[in-house]
């Protein structure tokens, strides 16, 4: 996970098929890319999660539009386009050598710019973002080793939100839920 520019996007068919295996590719065209992870796309722009930044590309070309750098970033990971256009996104809070940096937070990118909806270690490192007219879902991945189980549902004192689970390794369920202004209203662990 360094900061190498060593990354690169694939294009891949519908049916599984390599298009071309460095569509984007980090140190050429103007595009820079590291470690790669969570992707969504918004029009003609693919956002792509890359440690520090969310960088910008033209999905049919894919030139490089730009990158927003997420001040004290350290794993951004997951990344999905809300209904409303604004790209919500993870840190997972991770060292290169995936041990904990403190900067587990969620955020959310919109014209306004940059928002931290929610962050602490208590956030158990989220990783994988859904976001949809019902809020944000963030899977985590647990304040304890996962034994990878990981189930949505609704949390009864969170009737209005999706809720992220996973079963930690002592077989309770985690959980988090977050509002649009960016409150937790309810965790469950």
């Amino acid at each position: 996970m360094a900061k190498d520019n060593n990354g690169f996007i694939s294009r891949v068919s519908p049916d599984g098929h390599v298009l071309a295996l460095k569509f984007i590719e980090g140190g050429k065209n103007g595009a820079t890319l590291n470690a790669p992870k969570g992707m969504g796309i918004h029009g003609d722009t693919l956002f792509v999660a890359d440690i520090d930044a969310i960088r910008m590309f033209s999905r049919t070309t894919g030139a490089a539009l730009g990158s927003k750098t997420v001040p004290g970033a350290t794993f951004l990971n997951d990344l999905d386009v809300g209904p409303d256009g604004a790209v919500y996104f993870s840190d997972s809070g991770l060292k290169p050598d995936f041990s904990s940096s403190g900067t587990d937070a969620v955020y959310r990118m919109d014209r306004t710019g940059l928002h931290k909806l929610a962050h602490g270690t208590d956030l158990a490192r989220p990783n994988g973002v859904l976001a949809d007219s019902a809020g944000v879902t963030v899977v985590a991945f647990g304040a304890r080793r996962s034994t990878g189980s990981i189930s949505r549902g609704i949390a009864p004192t969170c009737p209005t939100r999706r809720t992220a689970s996973s079963t930690a390794s002592s077989g309770s369920p985690t959980a988090r839920c977050w509002s649009r202004a960016g409150r937790i209203p309810a965790s469950s662990a």
